[in-house]
């Protein structure tokens, strides 16, 4: 079997996988030496990059072909979250939240990145959390 067909194989398995669930559950992640799946409750952020996104996750970063618009229509709304029109995050990968003086608010995650949740987005999480901020 070539490499041609073992991809192909794998995104048969992986839209299996995916078409079980309401939500995406699993992310292929392609880079220059193989194929590996992630699983999405892995991810702590996703940032934008044009028509690409950078996946973080607790081992690294991905960079993988999809705009975060699509990405975030699989997403559980319950575990992801934008807070930035280039920025999404995992819910419990947030640590911290810190009020700046312009009513947007600094983003601390557990892994030691600072984002930033905008006034545009803060409704979301006022909605995901139950309070207003």
């Amino acid at each position: 079997m070539d490499l041609a067909e073992r991809e192909q194989r794998v995104f048969a398995l992986l839209g299996v996988l995916n078409r079980q669930q309401k939500y995406l559950q699993w992310l292929l992640i392609k880079d220059r030496r193989a194929l590996f799946l992630l699983k999405v409750d892995q991810i702590t952020w996703i940032e934008a990059q044009g028509n690409y996104v950078r996946v973080h996750h607790r081992r690294g970063s991905h960079l993988v072909r999809e705009t975060i618009g699509a990405l975030e229509s699989e997403l559980n709304p319950t575990s992801f979250l934008r807070i930035h029109r280039s920025v999404i995050v995992h819910l419990g990968g947030i640590k911290e939240l810190q009020p700046t003086p312009h009513g947007e608010y600094r983003v601390l995650m557990e892994d030691g990145t600072h984002l930033v949740l905008t006034r545009t987005h803060r409704p979301n999480l006022q909605k995901a959390i139950g309070r207003v901020l």
